[in-house]
């Protein structure tokens, strides 16, 4: 069947039990119901909105599947729409959802996100259905609020949060409180992205001076499969760093990361922390952890905004670790690869130097030369300003001990 003139539906109901088309625009509905057992389809070719919800009045799609196809809908003011008896809605083919006002999104029915994108533009909303989000998709939160709520999750897609705005995963029935995630999270300055009892993230978490909420301290973000959290902001939870990446302030920027729980880092996985040295004095990023701090190996990389360290000692506080440290990182070394040596004490890091990787052909050459005496070969005198910390520290130990070579 098709529907060639336009529909203005604020009550009653319409029934489609074989497949029906919607092939104008301008098309609205503010009460009643749409159902049946087949699918309506909004139109055969793109434009633009082609079904325009509102109104204060429930709406209900019963059994049907609304496919947007290669059309878009917008929904506003405060009633809610209901799928009910496992109805579905297909957002496809590129096409954007727009969600303003107060309404909620209720019922047991899904709500597929393919290919598409899904827009809450004002007011404060909650969507209650299975919620579908896939890798080419994106939920953009550009203003008020949207909670995510009681939802089946399979996200691998985009997710956006705008300065101010708020993004909430209340709960996640058939995951007990984990939410999965392996696309990417922007949060924009000021706002909050609130999250179930425990994040298992595979993609990218980024926040702008934001708010992450992990509902209260036993909940978790778990960092896994090469996943990074990036930015500034606070997070309201723990962090456990299995084989992922922490980037403080975001990369080659300077900012503070608040982890109000603890800290966990695991081998495998890496703390980014970033310094500049103006001349005069030095800052860097800084995580701040309020809970107990396990390092359990992994790597701390030094990023110098001056794109060298200038083997000169540097003082930084990097770390603040409020409730404790237990373990060690296993490696710490600069953007460049070279293994920096580093004094902690009281909440300081001060660079001693660093020991850059040289090859091979140029420690023999060196070690040649401390043994017999001879000249500085060419690839010596070339990979100068590379080697010149450790071949200065071994010219010393030379002249202190003729004759013996220590390698600590």
């Amino acid at each position: 069947a098709s529907l060639p003139g336009i529909v203005n539906l604020n009550g009653g109901a319409m029934i489609f039990n074989a497949g029906a088309t919607m092939y104008n625009h301008n098309n609205s509905w503010s009460g009643g119901t749409i159902g049946g057992s087949s699918t309506l389809t909004l139109g055969s070719s793109p434009g633009d909105t082609m079904l325009a919800i509102g109104g204060a009045a429930i709406k209900t799609l019963d059994t049907i599947t609304l496919d947007m196809n290669r059309n878009d809908i917008s929904m506003s003011g405060s009633g809610d729409l209901v799928l009910a008896s496992g109805a579905n809605i297909d957002n496809t083919l590129g096409m954007s959802f727009y969600l303003s006002g107060n309404g909620n999104i209720a019922g047991n029915g899904s709500f597929n996100n393919n290919g598409a994108s899904f827009h809450k533009l004002s007011g404060s909303s909650s969507i209650s259905v299975d919620f579908v989000n896939d890798a080419s998709s994106t939920v953009s939160v550009e203003g008020g609020t949207l909670a995510l709520d009681d939802v089946e999750f399979n996200d691998q897609g985009t997710y956006y949060v705008a300065n101010d705005a708020k993004l909430l995963f209340v709960q996640d029935r058939n995951l007990n409180g984990a939410l999965n995630m392996a696309g990417s999270v922007a949060v924009g300055s000021g706002a909050t992205l609130t999250l179930p009892a425990t994040l298992n993230n595979t993609g990218s978490l980024q926040l702008n001076n934001a708010g992450l909420d992990l509902t209260n301290l036993s909940g978790v973000l778990q960092l896994t499969g090469g996943a990074s959290l990036g930015g500034t902001g606070n997070i309201n939870g723990a962090v456990n760093n299995i084989d992922g990446v922490v980037v403080v302030g975001g990369a080659g920027a300077i900012g503070n990361l608040d982890i109000s729980g603890a800290y966990t880092q695991n081998s495998g996985s890496a703390l980014v922390v970033d310094v500049f040295n103006n001349g005069i004095n030095t800052v860097s990023d800084q995580l701040v952890v309020n809970g107990p701090t396990t390092l359990n190996g992994g790597a701390l990389v030094v990023g110098f905004t001056t794109n060298s360290l200038g083997l000169v000692t540097a003082d930084f506080r990097p770390l603040d670790l409020r409730g404790g440290v237990s373990g060690r990182f296993s490696q710490i070394f600069d953007a460049g690869g070279n293994i920096l040596s580093i004094d902690f004490s009281g909440g300081v890091f001060t660079v001693l130097g660093a020991s850059p990787v040289i090859p091979d052909s140029v420690i023999d050459d060196l070690i040649a030369f401390l043994d017999g005496g001879e000249e500085l070969s060419e690839s010596i005198a070339s990979n100068k300003s590379k080697a010149e910390v450790i071949m200065e520290e071994l010219l010393e130990a030379a002249d202190d001990e003729p004759g013996s070579l220590v390698c600590k």
